[in-house]
């Protein structure tokens, strides 16, 4: 293999499906999963275009090694990458079809739950430390531009947010 090619996408974490969609593209275009940050930047190594299938797994159960990654083995699936809790497996495909890959359904609709609760702890936490910080007395003397600008911030943050939840709570609705 060759070079290594980095590049910035960023996905809804909720939306492991596109990534994978994503990645097995990047293959047949001759690019390799090699690494991948938290902060969506995709590390990627040059070589000959393939028909590589990409899973990612969301299960924290790494606490017995030989347990959690003796299936995905057995099964011919390579470890790519690791990122904020997601493990991306690799396997060539066979005639253009999809091999058969471990985790169940449940499993990954638990670790979603539980990243939502994450999700809803930070949001909690940062909309209580914003509201014990704002000086209110100063707030009400903000100049109307400056004003806007703060509640036009606060407003996209927010939404952002609950875009998030929102896509995170309607993919565990989906794997019921």
């Amino acid at each position: 293999m060759g070079a290594h090619v980095r590049i910035f996408k960023w996905f809804w974490a909720a939306r492991e499906h596109e990534q994978e969609l994503w990645l097995r593209r990047m293959a047949q275009q001759g690019l390799h999963l090699a690494g991948v940050n938290v902060l969506s930047l995709w590390t990627f190594k040059q070589g000959a275009p393939a028909d590589v299938v990409y899973r990612l797994d969301c299960s924290d159960n790494v606490d017995e090694p030989e347990q959690y990654w003796g299936p995905f083995a057995a099964l011919g699936w390579e470890r790519a990458a690791d990122a904020g809790g997601w493990k991306y497996f690799r396997q060539t495909a066979v005639n253009g079809k999809v091999p058969a890959f471990p985790p169940d359904q449940y499993s990954k609709r638990d670790n979603l739950r539980a990243m939502l609760f994450l999700l809803a702890v930070i949001g909690g936490c940062l909309g209580l430390s914003a509201w014990l910080m704002v000086d209110w007395d100063e707030l009400r003397t903000l100049s109307g531009d400056y004003l806007q600008l703060a509640l036009a911030f606060g407003a996209v943050a927010a939404l952002v947010y609950g875009y998030g939840v929102y896509r995170l709570v309607m993919r565990i609705r989906q794997l019921r």
